[in-house]
């Protein structure tokens, strides 16, 4: 009997109902603590990836610029010949469209991949609007299966990353020989762009038939010659302005993916933490919860001795 009122009942050594043990509240710290150290270091990768490609929409960008404001005066010089040019000539009736998607190519990147699904559906819809058919193709291969769940079927296309000349120029070499050769009327390209503060927002923008975006500068004070030909220079800028616009969309899109990854993991760091800090109070609770419940038994027996 002394040595049972000495050991305590065995009720009263087991934890509260509803709370754990310290051995199972020190495993799920411990999975904590690796959750952590994991979105840490996901968040650094992201954010140096995030600044590689913010360094090539920068220097991309200014050449995308240049070429524009080339393409946009020799369109002035050239005045009503634009309009013969093969990849500018827009179409009496459209009957396929072409919508290209740049998007993630992985997930744990928020909702990025599916941010561009009601643009690509809006897309669609248009062109059935007018009574034209419509083909998707994707670049990512999340973005490809978000797409294959909302039920849009879609082709997906491999683009080397970091986005490179060669894979993209691909792109558009196909897009360009399905233009000429009647198979598509017009194409599209969908992507995302990142807008400041982690942040971005869907765009949707017309690549064929190509059209000549004005640029404010200072060109207007000189005189332009074009040799050999006008005619020649459009249409060797109208195919290199199809391939820089498709890897502008490209590299756009990968800068944004990186920062939507980079927030994504900087919220799930900080979800960890606040988790890790619960638990922690919890198990301290426990501990003093069991170190009561000993003193009592403790006092118990003492009382019991004394009687």
């Amino acid at each position: 009997m002394r040595r049972r009122l000495l050991r305590g009942s065995p009720g009263r050594k087991r934890p509260v109902c509803g709370m754990a043990t310290l051995k199972e509240y020190d495993l799920r710290m411990r999975k904590l603590r690796n959750v952590m150290k994991l979105t840490r270091t996901m968040k650094m990768v992201a954010a140096g990836k995030f600044r590689k490609a913010q360094l090539a929409v920068r220097r991309a960008g200014e050449y995308a610029e240049a070429l524009e404001r080339i393409a946009a005066r020799a369109a002035a010089i050239a005045e009503t010949r634009v309009s013969t040019q093969p990849l500018a000539a827009a179409r009496e009736r459209v009957r396929k469209c072409l919508i290209v998607v740049f998007g993630a190519e992985r997930g744990l990147c928020g909702g990025f991949a599916s941010s561009l699904v009601p643009v690509v559906a809006e897309r669609r819809a248009a062109c059935a609007g007018v009574g034209a058919e419509s083909e998707v193709w994707v670049v990512g291969k999340r973005s490809h299966s978000v797409l294959r769940q909302r039920g849009i079927p879609a082709r997906l296309l491999s683009v080397a990353k970091p986005v490179l000349a060669e894979s993209v120029q691909t792109v558009a070499s196909e897009c360009r020989a399905l233009f000429l050769n009647g198979a598509i009327d017009e194409a599209y390209v969908v992507f995302a762009a990142r807008t400041g503060g982690g942040s971005f927002r869907p765009l949707c923008e017309r690549i064929l038939p190509e059209e000549f975006r004005t640029h404010e500068s200072d060109d207007q004070a000189f005189e332009w010659r074009c040799e050999p030909d006008t005619d020649a220079l459009l249409g060797s800028l109208l195919e290199r302005l199809l391939a820089v616009r498709l890897a502008m969309a490209a590299l756009r899109s990968a800068e944004a993916e990186e920062e939507a990854r980079m927030v994504a993991m900087d919220g799930a760091s900080r979800n960890a933490e606040k988790l890790f800090a619960e638990t922690l109070l919890m198990r301290n609770r426990s501990r003093q919860n069991r170190i009561t419940m000993e003193l009592l038994d403790i006092m118990g027996g003492a009382e019991a001795l004394k009687t």
